[in-house]
């Protein structure tokens, strides 16, 4: 990083200074975050519209770039650090975490991207597609990663982040504490979700879904990362061109495993229970049957004439 750091010309120092502070307040869970909007899309704070809305109409994307499209907790954080074995090597520098992160903080710190020595760039972003410039990362030969994760697991990790992290502090008016509140909102659609009022995970989902046949796009499942970690590797390597032989597939596994991430990843990601457990099956000890029924209904309903089908359990 030190690298990247020394690039910036000094005239550009103070974006660098105000993005550090901007990451260290959001984590910290200072309270000068508001949500924001764009296009009737609710943006949790700290995650700014603004800077959505620059990347889609002014972000110059550089060849080849990687995004790894995701609704929260549902797997990105690990499916980005296994891409960034891939692409940086065990040893390379990787992305400038506030760069990697499309849509957090300010807008400003676009600027420091082309100081950034790591090609190809990798970004992040929780974003429906219709906010994401699909187009523009076509043309530029970027490719997509989108990654599922079952409802049920997800809802119940969403849970548990809201409840534990400062940056919602921000906007706890969104996120009850009580679990029968929070799962009614959820299937709602009431929370800051990036979704316009009503929406949720299925439409996120849906959006992506009609690029599902693309030669630029990728799905994956969490669940089948944590059944097959190798071959999902596999799978990952061959979308991004990239050649590994099977000591390069143990290599990468065990260098992201559940524990060696959260053992090693910066400290801020501690401050918002970023790792907790991990594991597929776990709704079972907080949602009810009721629950469960009804999210199985709701699936069905918005997702059921997809050929996207979810794994609830492992045996």
């Amino acid at each position: 990083m030190e690298a990247f750091i020394s690039a910036i010309p000094n005239e550009k120092r103070w974006i660098f200074e105000q993005t550090m502070n901007d990451i260290n307040d959001h984590f910290d869970g200072v309270l000068r975050f508001k949500e924001t909007e764009w296009k009737g899309h609710r943006f949790l704070p700290g995650f700014e519209a603004e800077t959505a809305k620059y990347a889609y109409e002014k972000l110059e994307v550089e060849q080849n770039s990687v995004f790894l499209a995701s609704f929260p907790k549902t797997g990105v954080n690990w499916t980005s650090a296994i891409v960034s074995q891939l692409l940086y090597g065990p040893n390379g520098l990787g992305m400038f975490p506030p760069l990697e992160k499309m849509e957090l903080v300010k807008a400003s710190k676009f600027q420091l991207l082309e100081y950034l020595p790591v090609h190809p760039k990798c970004f992040q972003t929780h974003l429906p597609e219709n906010l994401v410039n699909v187009e523009k990362i076509k043309k530029s030969g970027g490719k997509i990663i989108v990654i599922l994760r079952n409802p049920k697991d997800q809802a119940v990790s969403w849970y548990h982040f809201c409840s534990k992290s400062g940056p919602f502090d921000n906007a706890r008016y969104a996120f009850s504490l009580d679990w029968p509140q929070f799962f009614s909102d959820y299937i709602q659609g009431k929370q800051l979700t990036f979704m316009k009022d009503g929406d949720c995970y299925a439409e996120h989902i849906l959006g992506w879904y009609k690029h599902k046949d693309e030669d630029n796009v990728m799905f994956i499942y969490y669940e089948d990362m944590k059944r097959d970690t190798k071959q999902e590797i596999r799978r990952l390597a061959k979308f991004l061109n990239v050649e590994v032989d099977d000591k390069r597939v143990e290599e990468i596994e065990n260098a992201t495993t559940f524990s060696v991430m959260k053992q090693t990843s910066h400290p801020n990601l501690s401050k918002i229970n970023l790792f907790r457990k991990g594991e597929v099956g776990n709704w079972k000890q907080l949602m009810t049957v009721a629950q469960s029924e009804l999210m199985d209904k709701l699936i069905e309903y918005k997702l059921g004439h997809t050929d996207i089908k979810f794994v609830y359990e492992l045996k």
